[in-house]
């Protein structure tokens, strides 16, 4: 398990909505490089924990990009963790009462969001060929929902409840330990994960919220002199 200090800010986007009260500030940390290799079969996985600072105030919404090479999608089950809430990414796509052993297809670099346009990533191959049996010709790709199954990796189908959404964390407060849990199911072919991406949005305290707003004025500012300098 790879464990990281507290970090800095980094990657703040401010969006500011049509009233103060609304206004959020979104926030991405980029974990390049992790490069742990996943233990092929073998349940307990890895794991890969980031001890983060972000604005005070409570989750608005979050987004996860997961990078994995090799493998097959069909064996892996991914969690995120903080505070005791998890949201399951992955759960053996394409397993289904028809294929036991579900996609074999070889690696992936998808954004998680609930609202992801592609939707369940669990039948994306259904989605995107029109049959389960047509594989992909590279990596998977795109912006897809969680699986959000929470049924046992060795029994989940595609038709198992969906409940463990990324939404689970709106509301709680942001900072702390966060965890990327990722394990490789069933035997042959080893995978590694080997970036990821974590994209969450708080509704800052006022003094915060001021704070941004006062940043991203004097961030306009600035492109502005440019502007006119350039002009």
């Amino acid at each position: 398990m790879k464990t990281a200090s507290l970090l800095p800010l980094c990657a703040v986007g401010l969006v500011v909505l049509a009233h103060p009260a609304r206004a959020s500030l979104a926030f991405s940390h980029e974990f390049k490089d992790v490069n742990l290799v996943i233990p092929d079969g073998y349940a307990v996985g890895v794991s890969d924990t980031r001890n983060l600072a972000f604005a005070s105030g409570p989750i608005q919404a979050v987004q996860v990009t997961l990078e994995i090479v090799g493998g097959y999608t069909g064996d892996l089950y991914a969690q995120l963790i903080h505070n005791g809430t998890s949201a399951v990414l992955l759960n053996r796509p394409g397993k289904r009462a028809g294929d036991p052993l579900g996609y074999a297809d070889s690696g992936l670099n998808v954004t998680f969001s609930d609202g992801g346009a592609n939707g369940d990533v669990h039948v994306y191959r259904l989605t995107l060929g029109g049959s389960h049996a047509t594989p992909l010709a590279g990596p998977l790709t795109g912006t897809w929902q969680p699986d959000a199954r929470t049924a046992d990796p060795a029994s989940v189908v595609d038709t198992s409840p969906r409940t463990a959404f990324l939404n689970g964390f709106v509301g709680g407060a942001p900072n702390g330990a966060w965890t990327l849990h990722v394990a490789d199911l069933s035997p042959v072919g080893e995978a590694t994960l080997k970036s990821w991406t974590l994209h969450v949005t708080v509704v800052p305290e006022p003094g915060e919220m001021a704070l941004g707003f006062a940043l991203g004025l004097l961030g306009w500012a600035a492109w502005r002199r440019g502007k006119k300098t350039s002009g």
